[in-house]
């Protein structure tokens, strides 16, 4: 790229950043007039094109259509408003789903929706038994939960007027939940499949759950897994994969992609996946 083009590219990354800084709080304000649902119900509406032509949120759930998962026991760890259960069931004939979601507001949005389809357990998981404060900012009708935070000035920082377009204060607060702690061995279950995203805390889930995990060696689907994750896993037999969908193949852990299959040696040979190992 020449002098001239250069200096294009820079303006044109400048103006899209100031129009985003002066479009969103428009929208973010003009979202908070709306039901109290409404950032659920617009992600979800935005979801809506993807699941009527079958596919799944993140590429590398296309690999549980072949990991014989029919009618098996999955356990989602940090199911958010449901995207992993959408993507699971487009590849999953007739799951028993356990959905885990400790924010309050989530896990009522996903009973809603799911009926009696999913066993939502209004939880977290971690290494031991105990409670945690979730601070959650609200704007208007809004709940931001994406801005849920253990720590109460993170939610205060973003109610402002950065981020709101004529922001009025007397239309914000916090909502603070006191959550559950559990261990995933406290459940009694035993998953064929486990998907874990929790913000870098799944040593933690992994940790209160070996005694499960190696009764069931289920396939296990962890979004940036911790250091000493890999290492509890691979203790008891797992090796650490990345799927590239369109190669269909599984590599190494340096590859790169967003989430990190674990699986057995026995799974690989039992799956007959061998043949898509780089």
């Amino acid at each position: 790229m020449d002098g001239q083009g250069l200096r294009s590219s820079v303006v044109v990354r400048r103006l899209a950043a100031m129009l985003r800084s002066s479009v969103v709080p428009v929208m973010r304000t003009a979202v908070s007039y709306l039901p109290s649902d409404s950032l659920l119900s617009l992600r979800s509406a935005s979801d809506l094109p993807r699941r009527l032509r079958g596919h799944p949120h993140e590429d590398d759930f296309w690999l549980l259509r072949n990991l014989d998962l029919d009618g098996a026991t999955i356990l989602d760890v940090g199911a958010n408003r449901g995207q992993a259960i959408a993507s699971i069931r487009t590849a999953v004939a007739d799951p028993v789903l356990h959905a885990v979601e400790p924010n309050p507001w989530l896990a009522a949005y996903l009973r809603k929706r799911e009926a009696s389809s999913v066993t939502v357990h209004e939880v977290a998981l971690g290494d031991r038994m105990g409670t945690f404060m979730l601070h959650i900012p609200r704007y208007g009708n809004t709940l931001w939960d994406t801005r849920a935070s253990l720590s109460p000035d993170e939610p205060v920082a973003f109610l402002g007027a950065e981020h709101f377009w004529r922001y009025d204060r007397r239309r914000s607060s916090v909502e603070v939940a006191e959550v559950q702690v559990r261990t995933l061995d406290s459940f009694g279950i035993r998953p064929a499949f486990i998907k874990i995203d929790v913000e870098g805390f799944d040593h933690a889930v992994v940790s209160g759950g070996m005694e499960t995990i190696s009764a069931s060696l289920p396939v296990v689907l962890i979004e940036e897994p911790h250091k000493k994750t890999v290492t509890m896993l691979e203790a008891v037999g797992y090796r650490p994969y990345r799927y590239n969908h369109a190669t269909r193949s599984l590599s190494g852990p340096d590859s790169a992609a967003l989430n990190t299959f674990f699986l057995t040696d026995e799974a690989i040979d039992r799956l007959g996946l061998e043949s898509r190992l780089q």
